[in-house]
């Protein structure tokens, strides 16, 4: 239970003395006046005294940590018997009394009410009961390096710790590198609500505000992320990734799990949003990549979930990672491979989730769901005998040398015309 303190506000009206004589109702306006005993919050009046018929506009701002909503505002009404026009029955409160929005009032944010001052001589009296707030915990999680992060309310600096509900936070967020940052929102941090948003409001040059709600919240700021090695060209719509983030799939690319091989064909099923969040890719786990169109720099930003509800066969590493016997993505299939060295953030299919015989297919194609198989690279594209103006050898994980490479190759051959054809080659 939060500490309630009652606010009287006492509207005093004269008998009006003279009013019987002259039988001029409104001869006197009535005085207004706000009681000096007001404690934890102020309250104000905008004219010290009103005419029958007139409004009078009050405002109620609490003190730091409390609060007040329209039903915390009471009006008690007391007709003057003496007065020889007096009604037989007081106006009901809702008949004057009119509050300006509903929004409970904070240190923030001050409520406005309004009455109309009645024809007869009443006197008023106004209470309101003002609420501790509980205090939470703004918490800052810094992602990524980069940036600095300053917490502030109205009523001082803060760094998370004890801001009252409904205070407005303004987060200003510094970086060095502004063109590479994102602020996705905040988000509550109550351990039954990881996913629940608060509005953030951007107020330009780095600064944010919220309103805090009744739970602890954890401020998130997002830089871009950059998928290592990952490069789509009119020739590679396909690519591997694997990293150490959940990463949102970046726009204009869909992105695949392996969950399975069926004869030479790769089973694949696509990553997908969850109602208004875009799909993802979990951390550590292998996915196949797809873009439409050439794409020179991939970027996206962390996630923020966390889902292990996908499983993929593909295997991957933060870091170069020698392999023997697995499939290896070249083009739009994966090729055998028996052995290589597997680039940092890529991934390779194992053979022993293929198969284990000796007979296994040298090539898998890739099936997209509800789509035809992809073609890929042809075997011999010929385009005349032309000089030869350079070769060049592409190995299975996409290097590239003027020497061939062991295990399987793609031999490009540039000719003076600048017409290229392609022949694959194994180098024991």
């Amino acid at each position: 239970m939060g500490l309630r303190v009652t606010l009287i506000v006492l509207i005093s009206f004269s008998t009006l003395a003279m009013e019987a004589q002259t039988g001029d109702n409104n001869a006197q306006p009535c005085p207004v006046e706000v009681s000096s005993d007001i404690v934890h919050g102020t309250v104000t009046v905008d004219k010290t005294e009103a005419a029958a018929g007139e409004t009078v506009t009050i405002t109620v701002t609490p003190a730091y940590h409390y609060a007040a909503t329209s039903s915390d505002v009471n009006i008690e009404l007391t007709i003057d018997p003496g007065h020889s026009r007096a009604p037989r029955r007081a106006p009901s409160v809702g008949e004057i009394f009119h509050p300006v929005g509903d929004a409970r009032a904070t240190h923030d944010f001050p409520a406005t009410y309004t009455f109309a001052m009645p024809e007869y001589p009443y006197c008023v009296s106004i209470s309101a009961n003002f609420t501790s707030l509980p205090t939470h915990s703004a918490i800052w999680r810094q992602v990524n390096t980069g940036h600095n992060l300053i917490m502030s309310t109205s009523n001082g600096t803060y760094w998370g710790d004890g801001i009252p509900e409904g205070a407005l936070v303004t987060v200003t967020i510094t970086m060095t590198k502004p063109e590479d940052f994102f602020v996705d929102g905040i988000r509550v941090a109550d351990l039954y609500n990881r996913d629940i948003f608060v509005e953030i409001t951007d107020m330009g040059n780095g600064v944010y505000t919220f309103i805090m709600p009744d739970v602890d919240v954890f401020v998130r700021g997002i830089e871009k992320a950059y998928l290592h090695g990952v490069r789509f060209d009119a020739n590679n719509h396909w690519a591997t990734y694997y990293g150490d983030y959940c990463l949102n799939v970046p726009d204009g690319v869909l992105g695949y799990v392996v969950t399975g091989v069926t004869g030479n064909e790769v089973q694949i099923e696509e990553l997908l949003s969850d109602g208004d969040d875009p799909p993802f890719i979990p951390r550590r786990m292998g996915v196949l990549l797809y873009s439409e169109t050439p794409m020179d720099e991939v970027t996206t930003v962390e996630s923020n979930r966390a889902s292990w509800d996908y499983t993929s066969m593909l295997k991957g590493s933060l870091e170069d990672t020698e392999i023997t016997s697995g499939y290896v993505l070249y083009g739009d299939k994966f090729i055998l491979s028996r052995t290589g060295t597997l680039p940092a953030h890529r991934c390779y299919l194992p053979l022993d989730s293929v198969t284990t015989s000796a007979s296994a297919p040298r090539v898998l194609k890739i099936r997209r769901p509800g789509e035809e198989i992809v073609t890929g690279i042809e075997e011999v594209i010929t385009t005349g005998a032309t000089d030869v103006a350079s070769v060049k050898y592409v190995s299975i994980t996409g290097a590239v040398s003027d020497r061939p490479f062991s295990g399987v190759n793609v031999m490009v051959i540039t000719r003076a015309d600048g017409t290229t054809e392609n022949h694959k080659m194994v180098k024991p």
